[in-house]
């Protein structure tokens, strides 16, 4: 496609017209009502309780004003003047001068929403040494991504966002990882590419070469769907060398970004994709995992709508886990 990633139209699930369903969980549950046909006797655990929800993040830009170099802010606000957009010379003045957050920062946001529902979320962490095109978020060294990375990686399990960068130039994944290791004070098992840009079976044996464990970059950067047609994690098979790794495939479904850039989708149209995949994924008892970013969930008027359609995707299906458990926890203590 345009940024040389595996295009989703050459894909079989693409041109047979499935790629919007689970279709080897599909068979797999058609196998299993045969089998339960033919001998009645045959016990069989319903997979469908198997069901899990995973919320993703991508910190691709953690700030839009807030921990930028003081002379980025002053030339901003003059193009920003110049431009005549002048929403965006307040939202910087008031920024910078400490009269409200800065737009992109919804982590404490999200921080109500899971646990309100019990989400158990990662977060992706895009780790910059150096800046290129694709690659906008603060460096390393911040003192304010920093004290995010750290903050986030004390609450919620985590992992490397590798750079645009680290799939051309060699030795970088290793330094940004190891970078990423020092900030969080953790051991960085798991991985998801920037842009979803990966080749096969290269980035993968890069990433086992490094220790990563999970990796969770399966789907397409132009087309929500189910790229390998499964909703569930499984172990990654190098047919090169005809051999089993333990490096485990996450993949997932849902981009937001994908949504509104690529399928011009406005966020009362996600939303409805987005329970429809839900729907699909429950109901084989798959692996849901959504990917949403910060710089999408702010209130600021053009992405309000999405950051609203998110929460209420939450409320309408997650809201019950939390009272489950609490009146189990009544029941127990009673």
């Amino acid at each position: 496609d345009q940024y040389g990633r595996y295009a989703h139209t050459n894909s079989i699930a693409y041109q047979s017209g499935f790629l919007r369903r689970p279709l080897v969980n599909e068979w797999m549950q058609a196998f299993t009502n045969l089998l339960k046909q033919k001998f009645p006797q045959l016990k069989v655990r319903d997979l469908t309780t198997d069901f899990r929800f995973i919320p993703t993040y991508d910190i691709d830009e953690a700030y839009r004003y807030h921990y930028q170099p003081l002379w980025k802010n002053i030339l901003g606000f003059f193009r920003d003047l110049l431009r005549g957009d002048f929403t965006a010379v307040v939202e910087r003045g008031n920024v910078y001068t400490g009269n409200m957050p800065d737009p992109y920062d919804s982590f404490d946001w999200l921080d109500e929403l899971h646990q309100s529902y019990s989400c158990q979320p990662i977060y992706f962490f895009l780790t910059l040494l150096k800046k290129g095109q694709y690659d906008k978020n603060l460096l390393s060294g911040n003192r304010g991504i920093r004290e995010l990375y750290q903050r986030l990686s004390e609450r919620y399990a985590t992992g490397l966002h590798p750079s645009w960068q680290s799939g051309s130039e060699p030795g970088l994944l290793q330094k940004e990882r190891d970078v990423l290791n020092q900030i969080t004070g953790q051991s960085i098992l798991r991985s998801r590419n920037h842009y979803l840009r990966f080749t096969i079976p290269q980035t993968y044996r890069n990433l086992i070469g490094l220790g990563i464990q999970e990796e969770y970059s399966m789907a397409y950067g132009n087309a929500n769907g189910f790229r390998a047609s499964y909703a569930k994690p499984f172990l990654w098979y190098d047919l090169e060398n005809e051999k089993e790794t333990g490096l485990e495939l996450h993949p997932f479904c849902f981009m937001e970004a994908c949504s509104f850039f690529n399928q011009g989708l406005t966020a009362s149209e996600a939303g409805e994709e987005l329970q429809y995949f839900h729907d699909k994924v429950r109901s084989v008892g798959g692996e849901l995992i959504t990917l949403f970013h910060n710089h999408f969930l702010t209130t600021q008027p053009e992405w309000l709508p999405w950051r609203n359609m998110y929460a209420r995707f939450l409320q309408e299906n997650f809201a019950g886990v939390k009272r489950s458990e609490n009146q189990t926890a009544s029941a127990s203590a009673s």
